[in-house]
């Protein structure tokens, strides 16, 4: 809950599904006494200040898309290592996911790393659709296990 001024708190009510990739989360604007610990509201309630926030679905609905993620892995084949992903807002400010991959040494030669990073970034468009199912604006980045082990940090964990 966020204290807004003159006595209110914003309180999370609901979500619901409102377009592709986006949820809108409702948060209604209690009147609170410091000394009640547990404000009691309803959303009918003239005191009521509601307030909408559009947000991607991918934040919204984390344990759904790491599901549809773990779905994806095997399809991806010997070539990836590892896939990992971190969400968070790009440069701009626009909701997005990072995936971190980490491919095998063969892969990541010269001759094949364009073949391999083509096959995983259409395979995670193509099945998990970032964009228009998550509202995630989709970054890669790679790496070979040689590279991922002259690292003295695994940032990538």
């Amino acid at each position: 809950m966020a204290d807004r001024p003159g006595g209110f708190r914003h309180v999370q009510t609901g979500g619901q599904f409102v377009g592709p990739g986006e949820e809108k989360v409702v948060f209604c604007a209690v009147r609170f006494d410091e000394r009640d610990v547990h404000p009691t509201f309803s959303l009918a309630s003239p005191i009521c200040d509601t307030d909408i926030l559009v947000i991607a679905r991918g934040f919204a609905r984390q344990a759904e898309l790491a599901k549809a993620i773990e779905e994806i892995k095997p399809l991806l084949g010997p070539d990836v290592v590892r896939l990992t992903y971190k969400l968070e807002e790009d440069w701009s400010g626009d909701p997005s996911i990072f995936f971190r991959v980490v491919l095998s040494d063969r892969a990541s030669r010269r001759s094949e790393i364009l073949a391999a990073t083509r096959r995983v970034e259409d395979l995670m468009v193509d099945h998990m659709r970032p964009l228009e199912e998550w509202g995630l604006l989709p970054y890669y980045n790679y790496r070979s296990p040689t590279e991922q082990a002259a690292r003295a940090v695994d940032d990538w964990a």
